[in-house]
């Protein structure tokens, strides 16, 4: 069975109620949403309780939402996402950690730790919006036309930020 076909038939059947359709999608898109969520938050517990919320939030909803492909059904979970994590942020004033960074960014079996927490650092010194379209256009390995339908950016303004955050990152990291 072809994806498209296959995230459709269980999106129809979690419609109607069967919460195990919605726990073999949750099992399907939620670590895609967790890697979104996790260098957005201070710890591991925030961005499972986020993860959750979210998820509750799109069983609510489902009953009408209609299916337009994988690429809508992610960005639509981003937005969820994003929502509950600005709730997060104003009203409980959270903010990113070194650790977070870290949880999503690597592999140490692929880079040394030295260089694991160069990087971090780095990042940790971005400002959220620019670290965010640095994880997904590069280790989340999304295309500016995806983020740009994520964040509801025109495309070519996220590009000049990556460019210009990339700079930061080199000159903080003495990367020239």
């Amino acid at each position: 069975m072809e994806k498209y076909s296959e995230l459709q038939s269980l999106i129809l059947s979690a419609q109607q109620g069967d919460q195990d359709t919605f726990r073999v999608l949750y099992g399907l898109l939620s670590p895609r949403i967790f890697r979104f969520i996790r260098p957005r938050v201070s710890n591991r517990d925030d961005a499972l309780d986020a993860l959750q919320e979210t998820f509750i939030d799109f069983w609510k909803g489902l009953p009408k939402f209609a299916y337009q492909g994988e690429k809508p059904l992610e960005a639509f979970l981003y937005r969820i996402a994003s929502r509950k994590l600005s709730r997060s942020f104003r009203f409980l004033g959270k903010n990113v950690s070194l650790e977070s960074v870290e949880d999503v960014i690597v592999d140490e079996s692929f880079a040394p730790a030295g260089v694991v927490l160069d990087v971090t650092y780095a990042l940790a010194v971005l400002g959220p919006k620019d670290r965010e379209i640095v994880v997904l256009r590069n280790i989340e390995d999304k295309p500016f036309a995806e983020i740009s339908q994520l964040l509801g950016e025109l495309e070519n303004t996220l590009k000049v930020r990556h460019h210009r955050a990339l700079a930061r990152l080199r000159k903080k990291l003495n990367y020239e």
